[in-house]
């Protein structure tokens, strides 16, 4: 099975040279889980015929830097490369049910697609005291599918997020399926109520910490929409 992701970009200066990027933690990650994973460019004009010819089983948003407070892309460039691919990326999904995962910058982008918004820098808010960047923590299943998955209602995850979705700041279409346990005003996933689309906050790629419960839910994401 074939799974696609999204990349970063960033310019190599010395060589004046834009380039697109990801960890090579994803590859392997996939691989473990059986997977083939497909790199979808930053510089394409025509996204949706480039995925046509793909026959992708998932399509995966990928985290790193910060998520567009706006997504009326009027230009395509290096800054809005990204953010006009993973646009299209959604439009995709949506229009074809293709299975879709967002992953830290990922999840909160798709939150942003679909009307909501997101807090920058939870450490310096009310609501959030402890830290979210380089650490890891328990979060809570408020969804019994997702706990159902694991046989658990707690896992623990990594965390490098500095921006978060509070509760009150998610889409109205998308439903809480995680929080965080320590502050259960923060949301750490989430799933679309009509479509084969979900987010998660944490990076699945970096750690084995959450490796069960990411792999189980990447295959039934694949195999729901497949029935």
């Amino acid at each position: 099975m074939r799974i696609g992701l999204s990349m970063r970009t960033f310019s190599a200066d010395a060589y004046v040279e834009h380039r697109d990027g990801l960890a090579q933690d994803w590859a392997s990650f996939l691989e473990k889980l059986g997977y083939i994973p497909i790199f979808i460019p930053n510089t394409l004009l025509k996204v949706d015929e480039f995925l046509s010819n793909l026959s992708l089983d998932m399509i995966i948003l990928t985290g790193g830097g910060d998520c567009p407070a706006q997504l009326d892309i009027a230009t395509k460039d290096l800054q809005n490369n990204r953010n006009f691919t993973e646009k299209a990326l959604v439009a995709y999904s949506v229009a074809n049910k293709t299975p879709l995962l967002g992953v830290c910058r990922g999840f909160q982008f798709i939150n942003t697609y679909f009307g909501g918004t997101v807090t920058r820098g939870l450490a310096g808010t009310e609501q959030i005291s402890s830290n979210h960047v380089a650490t890891e923590h328990k979060v809570s299943f408020v969804e019994q599918d997702w706990s159902d998955l694991i046989r658990a209602s707690q896992i623990q995850v990594n965390s490098f997020h500095d921006d978060g979705i509070l509760v009150s700041q998610l889409a109205s279409c998308l439903d809480i399926t995680a929080v965080s346990d320590e502050e259960r005003c923060l949301v750490e996933g989430f799933r679309h109520k009509f479509l084969p689309i979900s987010g998660i906050q944490w990076h699945p790629e970096r750690s084995d910490t959450s490796l069960e419960f990411d792999r189980l839910l990447i295959k039934k994401m694949i195999r729901s929409a497949q029935n």
